[in-house]
């Protein structure tokens, strides 16, 4: 399953401290992408975290410190696409 996280650059930045680079999910953290686009006049800014299914279940864990980011995070998993 692919897995598209979209947080707000702060969540992006609270992830990016908790997650230690011999996580599984740290490889998605640095391959994240910046978002800035306007959908009917409401602009977003912040990160798209593509990854798999354990990627996304290790995120969810470590935003358990970051809680407002949680919902997010759980719809993506629930969206998520076959590869």
């Amino acid at each position: 399953m692919e897995v598209f996280i979209k947080i707000a650059p702060q969540e992006f930045s609270r992830l990016r401290e908790r997650i230690t680079s011999d996580s599984p999910a740290h490889e998605a953290i640095d391959r994240a992408t910046p978002i800035d686009h306007a959908i009917e006049g409401v602009l977003f800014e912040g990160y798209n975290i593509t990854c798999d299914e354990n990627q996304a279940r290790t995120i969810l864990e470590v935003a358990q410190e970051c809680s407002e980011i949680i919902p997010d995070i759980e719809q993506a998993i629930k969206l998520a696409r076959p590869v």
